[in-house]
């Protein structure tokens, strides 16, 4: 396993813990960067293995002695093994909507050719995107036995591309090549560009110089079910294949705490739905607060971000709802009560709509339950 990542730290969190619960395993960690040569062999005794399909030669030498598997990557085995991962597509599309309800007329992709990850996240973004946005790609090979901090090529890609743009990186690490590239060549972030990454993690986001904001992905989840999906199959059961996992919603911090919105009196809608969404507050009530129409406000809210201001209040209302669910305990009525909804029931209707999801069903998905 990659323990580098945040991400592959989650995984590994969550495949102890049931390794804990479970109280009948041994485990041992081959670390990633062993098995970056074909030379090497899969030489010790195991039971099962938790993989990363990238490195084949163990893995075609484990199979071919029968041990049971399941993949932990975006990158398709070449072998019948089961694949345990989140929805890459789906943090695309997150990223995307994510700029476009900022209003932003450019955006820009940050990636790896050669990753499955990041041409499938790039895919959901592009899609995300549309002709709402004018989208710029960058995903030259990167080469990362010999990295170079900050990339020339980088540079002057991001020196080139419009402004104000929307950058969103493949993961926390290649947004923080963009933060170093951007400081190389004197661009103001958020400003003149503002930078999202996925993974949340912890060590990227302390060591840069400005607060990075990231999608937030269940890690942790997909490790424990990966492992409870290997101990099916190590017992001899039949397992079906594994749902993947949706990104859990967007952390915003500094990089990102801008708005490119021309329209003057739609920027502050948003600002004034931002700071009083969890209050009973109208359509009536937001254009009142920036002295405009009912209908004008709608028309032109619609033009700016291209949702209506009753649908941009309710997913503001869904993205807290979601770091409710996932960080307290609270109950039901009383998450619908602190984000503005009169009950449980509009909750779960509006959450629903949103995200294919009960509120409830969520919190399961999400989190590891001892």
């Amino acid at each position: 396993m990659d323990l580098v990542g945040g991400y592959g730290r989650g995984l590994f969190d969550g495949v102890a813990k049931y390794s804990r619960l479970s109280g009948k395993w041994d485990l041992w960690l081959q670390p990633s960067t062993v098995w970056r040569g074909p030379e090497v062999t899969w030489d010790w005794d195991s039971d099962g293995a938790l993989i990363f399909a990238l490195w084949t030669p163990p893995v075609e030498e484990a199979l071919q002695r029968g041990l049971p598997m399941v993949n932990l990557t975006a990158v398709q085995p070449r072998y019948p093994v089961l694949t345990v991962d989140v929805d890459h597509y789906a943090i695309g599309l997150m990223a995307g909507n994510y700029y476009l309800e900022r209003g932003m007329s450019d955006v820009g992709f940050v990636g790896w050719p050669q990753s499955a990850h990041s041409v499938e996240r790039l895919r959901g973004f592009a899609d995300a995107i549309g002709t709402r946005a004018t989208l710029h790609t960058y995903t030259e090979h990167w080469d990362n036995q010999r990295p170079v901090w900050p990339e020339a090529g980088l540079v002057d890609w991001l020196r080139d591309v419009p402004k104000p743009i929307g950058i969103f990186a493949a993961n926390d690490e290649r947004a923080s090549f963009v933060i170093e590239a951007c400081r190389s060549a004197r661009l103001a972030i958020p400003e003149q560009v503002a930078v999202l990454g996925v993974d949340d993690d912890d060590i990227v986001i302390k060591r840069l110089p400005i607060e990075l904001s990231s999608i937030q992905l269940p890690a942790d989840r997909v490790g424990y079910e990966a492992a409870a999906t290997l101990d099916q199959l190590m017992h001899g059961k039949q397992v079906k294949a594994v749902p993947k996992f949706q990104p859990l919603g967007v952390i915003t911090r500094q990089s990102t705490e801008m708005s490119s919105v021309k329209d003057r009196e739609v920027a502050e809608a948003i600002f004034f739905i931002r700071a009083h969404f969890a209050e009973e507050i109208s359509v009536p009530d937001i254009a009142a607060a920036v002295a405009l129409s009912k209908r004008s406000l709608e028309q032109r809210f619609r033009k700016a971000i291209g949702l209506s201001p009753v649908q941009f209040l309710i997913r503001t209302r869904i993205e807290q709802a979601k770091q409710l669910l996932l960080n307290t305990d609270l109950k039901m009525p009383v998450i619908a009560r602190r984000i503005g909804f009169s009950d449980a029931s509009h909750l779960g209707v509006a959450f629903l709509r949103q995200t294919g999801s009960t509120p409830t069903a969520f919190r399961e998905q999400s989190r590891i339950v001892s």
